[in-house]
């Protein structure tokens, strides 16, 4: 089965870098997107906010404010929590 997403959003929260007990970087951010998309024929507007994270950044400095590219899969945060969440493979930096 597939689960790749490739969104365009602007940060509008980001988290310190925080370390897991094995030392591996976390970055937390949330991402809002706003756009309008078809569906059957008719424009319909889209909006809405997505917890993410990336593990190990690789990325430059990123602030709130900047409209990115992120690519990645969709999870729940964890066992017990279904809320999905966006695990981010790659982040860029778009104008």
């Amino acid at each position: 089965m597939s689960n790749n997403i490739c969104l365009e959003a602007v940060i509008v929260a980001l988290e310190p870098v925080r370390y897991t007990p094995s030392g591996t970087p976390v970055l937390s951010l949330l991402l809002e997107h706003k756009s309008e998309q078809i569906e059957a024929g008719q424009g319909r507007k889209t909006a809405f906010t997505l917890s993410a994270k990336q593990i190990n950044p690789q990325n430059s400095v990123l602030n709130v404010g900047d409209k990115v590219k992120v690519t990645g899969f969709l999870n729940s945060k964890s066992i017990r929590n279904p809320e999905l969440i966006l695990h981010i493979q790659r982040i860029e930096r778009i104008e």
